[in-house]
């Protein structure tokens, strides 16, 4: 067992490890353990004595006993939810006299006598909601918890006598689950001290007494999963008609009701003491239709979120007007599938109004009746939220809110706004100080239709390039976030003289210049962070700046490294270091040219001194004797030469050489000529015996043909000439052209051959009989060499 128990408390560990410290109330607990979902039935009995936090919640414990947290006496926050706990002894916390957060919630207990919270007089926070409690009296053992600040219970009856052990506890939250609620006395909450109130309603007549008690006890009172509105409606009557009402705060969470109902409960409310109206995740029945609006000025903020309909077909001015017809100063509208919102026929008092993740589109606001883009109607309005819809002209939204004259916060961010620069001026609101256009479309250009007295501008995620320098002087600008943009280098701030924050972070600045600090002389904080910096020599001035300027760089050092080159990547810009030298081009030179200068001059002096020219010019000429003498010797008697020629040519032409150019050549008995069909020797390679030959002959013949350029082997032999023959002497080639050839036929590899055929004499075969004789004449003589001095057998045919 001891093992086992070891081995789960390792798990345990591991995962406390990797698990964030757990707050219990205004306390940061770091001493933390996670057990949960590891299927245990008991509680690890070897807990560090330091352990503050544990979670065992969703593992399958059945029982709990005075041993299983003696040995954590520190123990400050539990979590036991999600198990299969029917029974806790009277004695379980003896040991625990600093538990302040307990959860008992989704487990088989039966009675809610929890005498063992008699030993956790410090504990702030109880949850034993969704349990199997028939009754929710509490015992006296409740008393005794005087820190309690929330507690959370459910069971199936409800009488007025059973909170009257905490009624003189204050507390800041309740959570009452009444889903399975069969039986409510009148008033049983009335027991119950709390500032903040949370119900899951049961959909049954019981409701009506449960609602009135809770908005006639609380401050905030949130009720959830209601499917019946009717019983609320009756509620806020009842409690209306005794002024008994409480509640400034109404939560609705998860609600469905018609829009009858909806109307009605809304004019109630404007009617009542409910000063905050919160609505989430509400679906509305029935087809809506046009309903008066009841005018209060009780009522000062709407909030509606995530709402939706049954019945799509229905006039969309009906639903507007309700909305927006009121005397309240905030209004929320959001995630919600409204198209429009229309501008209020006559003036309201709005402060705040938040339409955001709406698809609302650029006529938002404007008047069909009179075909006006702008509302005049929200003159007091301060704060304007349209964040993530589908706006897309920034000219429009300039013209819809010209007439807000006491706006000051605007939000289009997460839209698809564009600017495109026109002769007409942008005519905002002059009172704008905020203005959040970031995740649009814009450009360079949106610096020419910006408010003049905006203080601070968000252009995150855009397409911006650079500010231009015609932009708008916006001289009480004093934060600029060009974030997630295109830029390259730093702006100058000639249009914003007052800047004092300028954020560029993820952009596209290499190497950042600092010309923008003589412009920026009130700058106290840049954020450059996350750029692809280009550690080389002009990124040296940056990093200089840094260190020197007084500006506060957000996210210094870590949000600053190299990117390129590739060895230095993901070195951090104050870890760079390159020489001096290196980047100063006058002292490069110096370091360069000096030594090099003395080098030559002392060179010079010492060649002087020891004739090192007069030396260098006998060499020379001893060196023009020398080849000169070689190259007679190798034209009177080549030591290694067996054949006069040797005769390359096409197999198309074959003819032509055995039945003319052989016969006739061999006429003359001391003529040796080398051909492929004879001397090539057997077995060895084709290339190996085109060497030989053309190396064992005084001169090459080529035979020059349409055939002879298509021909491979052609082009290896006249390959091989060129670079063993021509670089060394181009008389040794004698070229034999059969037929014309065009020059365009010339492999563009033969350059040698056509600045051969181009600038030497050729032999061209004639097609007139009688200059036959003279062609061989000539053939011949190009041949005559004396051969004595190298004769020797050639290669065995």
């Amino acid at each position: 067992l001891s093992t086992c128990v070891s081995v789960v408390l390792t798990v345990c560990i591991l995962f406390g490890a990797t698990t964030r410290a757990i707050s219990a109330g205004n306390e940061w607990l770091k001493n933390t353990f996670n057990c949960s979902s590891q299927s245990l039935t008991s509680i690890p009995r070897s807990l560090p004595l330091t352990t503050e936090a544990l979670d065992m919640s969703h593992n399958e414990i059945k029982t709990l006993n005075s041993e299983d947290f003696s040995g954590v006496p520190h123990l400050k926050f539990l979590n036991l939810s999600s198990n299969v706990i029917d029974d806790i002894s009277n004695d379980t916390f003896k040991s625990n006299q600093e538990l302040k957060y307990l959860d008992l919630s989704w487990n088989k207990l039966r009675n809610l006598s929890c005498y063992f919270l008699n030993f956790t007089p410090n504990l702030k926070y109880l949850d034993v909601s969704f349990n199997e409690f028939v009754s929710m009296a509490l015992s006296h053992a409740f008393r005794n918890l005087r820190h309690l600040e929330y507690m959370g219970v459910s069971g199936k009856t409800l009488q007025r006598t059973d909170f009257q052990s905490i009624s003189h506890i204050r507390l800041r939250s309740a959570f009452l689950n009444l889903e399975s609620l069969t039986s409510y006395e009148t008033e049983s909450l009335r027991r119950l001290n709390t500032e903040r109130i949370k119900i899951v309603v049961t959909n049954r007549l019981t409701d009506v007494d449960v609602m009135s008690d809770a908005l006639s006890i609380s401050e905030e009172v949130l009720l959830s999963a209601m499917k019946r509105s009717e019983y609320l409606k009756q509620a806020l009557v009842h409690v209306k008609k005794g002024k008994e009402m409480k509640a400034a705060h109404l939560s609705l969470i998860n609600i469905e009701m018609s829009w009858n109902d909806f109307t009605v409960i809304i004019n109630t409310i404007c009617q009542s003491s409910i000063k905050h109206l919160y609505i989430d995740n509400l679906f509305i029945t029935e087809t809506i239709k046009k309903k008066e609006v009841t005018q209060s000025n009780s009522l000062e903020s709407l909030t509606i979120k995530n709402a939706s309909v049954q019945d799509y077909f229905f006039f969309q001015g009906d639903l507007y007007n309700f909305i927006i017809n009121r005397m309240l100063q905030n209004l929320t509208i959001a995630n919600t599938p409204i198209v429009h919102m229309i501008c209020p026929p006559n003036q309201r008092p709005f402060k705040m109004l938040d339409l955001s993740n709406n698809t609302l589109s650029d006529s938002v606001f404007s008047v069909t009746i009179t075909n006006e883009t702008s509302c005049k109607t929200l003159k007091e309005l301060h704060t304007l939220v349209l964040r993530g819809n589908k706006l897309q002209q920034l000219q429009k939204l300039c013209s819809t809110t010209q007439h807000m004259l006491s706006l000051k916060h605007l939000d289009v961010s997460f839209n698809s706004l564009t600017y495109k620069y026109t002769s007409e001026h942008c005519h905002w609101s002059e009172s704008i100080v905020t203005l959040v256009l970031s995740s649009n479309n814009l450009d360079d250009s949106v610096f020419k239709c910006l408010p003049k007295n905006i203080q601070i501008l968000d252009l995150q995620n855009n397409q911006v390039t650079a500010v231009s320098a015609d932009a708008l002087d916006l001289m009480a600008l004093t934060e600029l976030n060009l974030g997630s943009n295109r830029l390259l280098d730093i702006p100058h701030c000639d249009s914003f003289r007052r800047l004092q924050t300028l954020l560029l972070k993820e952009n596209g600045l290499h190497t950042p210049s600092v010309g923008f600090s003589s412009s920026c002389q009130g700058l106290g904080v840049l954020d450059v962070s996350n750029n692809p910096f280009i550690c080389t020599c002009a990124l040296k001035e940056f990093i200089n700046f840094t260190n020197r300027h007084s500006a506060k760089l957000l996210h210094w050092p870590l949000g600053y490294s190299c990117s390129y080159p590739q060895t230095l990547n993901g070195t951090l810009l104050k870890d760079f270091n390159i020489a001096e030298v290196s980047c100063n081009i006058f002292l490069l030179l110096t370091v360069i040219l000096c030594p090099t200068i003395f080098i030559i001059v002392a060179t010079a002096i010492l060649c002087r001194l020891l004739d090192v020219p007069w030396y260098v010019r006998m060499i020379w000429r001893w060196t023009q004797a020398k080849h000169r003498v070689k190259a007679k010797q190798k034209l009177e008697a080549p030591g290694e030469v067996l054949f006069h020629a040797f005769v390359s040519y096409s197999q198309q032409d074959a003819a032509w050489v055995k039945n003319y150019l052989l016969p006739n050549l061999e006429e003359d008995p001391v003529l040796r000529i080398c051909q492929h069909e004879r001397h090539f020797i057997p077995g060895k390679s084709i290339v190996g015996n085109i060497i030989r030959c053309i190396e064992q002959s005084y001169r090459s013949i080529f035979v020059l043909s349409a055939h002879f350029i298509q021909s491979e082997w052609c082009h290896y032999e006249l390959y091989f000439a060129q670079h063993q023959l021509l670089s060394q002497d181009s008389d040794n080639i004698i070229l034999v052209l059969l037929e014309p050839v065009p020059q365009y036929l010339i492999p563009s590899k033969f350059y040698k051959l056509k600045a051969m055929m181009a600038k030497r004499t050729y032999m061209e075969w004639p097609q007139d009989r009688n200059k036959h004789k003279l062609f061989w004449a000539n053939l011949r003589a190009a041949l005559q060499v004396n051969l004595s001095a190298g004769v020797g057998t050639p290669d065995t045919e």
